[in-house]
């Protein structure tokens, strides 16, 4: 009996449907295809040159919901709510949720710590879940000072537990983990030129049709929403940026973001406003951009000399900007009249 592979029968009809309704040719297009959806908390805009390209962008789409549901702190069916449901009791999760914490985990040692999955009851503190910013007493804080650290987490095969009272929150990686997805997707359907940009990751695959590449506007930290600091050209990598105007609230001239440090249960205050990092790999480009911005400057520094594999732009409160050797050929600036001072990282 012919055996039909329902995953490939579903994209031949939505091939089919594309041919109809948008006229495009089913071999040879360079037309360019664009998806929006909207997942954990943020927008996903999705680009990709190709014949088939609009009917692969809807599978993207498709994961994107699918993992939303996974990693949900408030859906009752994802791994993440039951873990923390749990109180202190083991959770079987499905292999995908089970080795992302175990990296998580990783990046955590790795980092010394300024990257902990398992900060969620601080953030929760300061308001930053429910939209209501406050700043926490010292006795809230006390409170459960005994409730965070990753090596409190327990790992035996699929199972996932921590102590009681204690929550995780694995967001600072899904986004670039939904990114490395989508890149599997595309290059499993032969769609080797796109480009997704969800929240403040983003995937650049292959090139546009001139051969020039993508170009991605690299945000002023100081005015993230109105202007550019920078531009980089760059292809087949993903790059995720962290800034302390992400997620904020003002008490007079104080900012206080949602880039909580794990050592004090602060906002991280140590002279770095902006990280972005580039690499292969989405999951840990998002860890990293966090964790390096926790870190400071001389200690992020220090990181990228020891592990690199990555190449970073991390932006000082004094103006300065620190750029990896890799990119010295892959950053441009939009005007000479920049408040900025650029140097490489040696």
């Amino acid at each position: 009996m012919l055996k039909i592979n329902l995953k490939i029968f579903v994209l031949a009809i939505l091939l089919f449907v594309c041919s109809i309704f948008s006229g495009c040719s089913l071999f040879g297009s360079e037309e360019l295809f664009q998806r929006q959806s909207y997942a954990m908390g943020a927008s996903a805009v999705m680009s990709a040159y190709g014949s088939d390209a609009d009917a692969v962008l809807k599978l993207c789409e498709d994961e994107l919901k699918r993992l939303d549901k996974l990693f949900s702190l408030s859906d009752p069916d994802s791994d993440i709510y039951k873990i923390n449901s749990a109180a202190g009791g083991a959770v079987t999760v499905s292999g995908e949720v089970y080795s992302l914490i175990k990296r998580s985990i990783d990046i955590s040692e790795r980092t010394l710590g300024a990257f902990d999955i398992t900060i969620a009851p601080i953030v929760k503190l300061w308001g930053f879940y429910d939209g209501l910013p406050k700043i926490p007493t010292t006795d809230d804080l006390y409170s459960i000072f005994f409730n965070i650290g990753y090596e409190n987490i327990t790992l035996d095969q699929n199972s996932v537990a921590l102590k009681p009272e204690m929550m995780m929150d694995i967001s600072g990686m899904t986004k670039g983990y939904a990114l490395d997805r989508m890149k599997s997707i595309l290059s499993s359907y032969d769609v080797k030129n796109a480009k997704i940009s969800f929240g403040d990751t983003t995937l650049l695959m292959g090139s546009t049709p001139d051969g020039k590449g993508w170009s991605l506007p690299i945000p002023d930290p100081l005015e993230p929403l109105d202007s550019t600091m920078c531009v980089l050209k760059a292809s087949n990598v993903c790059v995720a940026t962290s800034h302390i105007y992400q997620n904020y609230f003002k008490r007079g001239d104080t900012v206080y973001h949602n880039i909580i440090d794990p050592a004090d249960f602060f906002p991280a205050d140590n002279g770095i406003i902006s990280v972005t990092v580039i690499a292969s790999n989405g999951a840990e480009a998002q860890a990293l951009s966090s964790a390096l911005l926790v870190l400071g400057v001389s200690s992020a520094s220090d990181f990228w000399r020891n592990h690199q594999g990555f190449e970073a732009i991390i932006v000082c409160d004094d103006m300065q900007v620190l750029i990896t050797p890799g990119l010295s050929d892959k950053l441009f600036l939009e005007s000479e009249n920049t408040p900025y001072s650029f140097s490489l990282l040696s």
